[in-house]
């Protein structure tokens, strides 16, 4: 059986500006506060006694940041460094990043994601669905791989929405499940793999992050 625990990077500039459309913003570091809790995160990985195969991170600054102190505290597996993929990045936003989201999502245009919650996107942006196409593509190779050469556990760090779209295909969800579902920043969200299926083990685990501070918006 093959474990993946899909992390959300810590919390970023960009979380903390949520006035403003992030998307991928591939260029925004951690705040003080989520180089705070990426530590937690590894201090709780060692205290469980997880040890990872193999480490998988997006090419984003955020995503990038939180793998390294995660895993300069963890006993990763002898000539493994972190790899980097585009392919587990954030939904691209196109050209309303950066841009004050009280102005881009107006009523009228809420209700268009609402009625079209896996083909909406921006102009130069991505759908839900073409995330969810892309992060299952890369899945299945780094399956392959892992079955391959007996990987049995992986952490990949990764961006709440683009993990929220490969769950609801993973699980064939309610399109509208995009809504309904949290991420919180270093959460745990861990699928297990055997002979074809898929189960879910834990969804959005943010035990380490008892008693520290959160901002509103996930």
């Amino acid at each position: 059986m093959i474990h993946i625990f899909f992390i959300r990077h810590a919390e970023s500039l960009g979380n903390v500006n949520h006035h403003l459309i992030g998307g991928q913003s591939n260029h925004l570091p951690l705040s003080e506060r989520g180089i705070e809790q990426a530590h937690r995160l590894a201090r709780r990985f060692k205290t469980e006694g997880l040890h990872f195969d193999q480490v998988w991170s997006s090419t984003a600054l955020r995503a990038r940041h939180t793998a390294e102190i995660v895993c300069n505290q963890l006993p990763i597996q002898e000539g493994s460094p972190i790899q980097l993929s585009d392919q587990i990045l954030e939904m691209s936003q196109g050209e309303w990043e950066g841009l004050l989201r009280s102005e881009i999502y107006t009523p009228e245009r809420i209700q268009q994601v609402v009625e079209n919650p896996l083909t909406f996107k921006p102009p130069g942006g991505e759908s839900k669905l073409e995330v969810e196409q892309r992060m299952y593509n890369w899945l299945l190779g780094v399956l392959h791989q892992a079955e391959e050469e007996q990987m049995p556990k992986l952490a990949v760090f990764s961006h709440g929405l683009a993990i929220k779209c490969l769950l609801r295909k993973l699980l064939k969800a309610d399109p509208n499940s995009f809504f309904r579902t949290q991420i919180h920043n270093t959460s745990l969200t861990c699928l297990k793999y055997k002979a074809g299926e898929w189960w879910l083990d834990r969804l959005n685990d943010y035990g380490h992050l008892a008693g520290m501070d959160m901002i509103e918006y996930y």
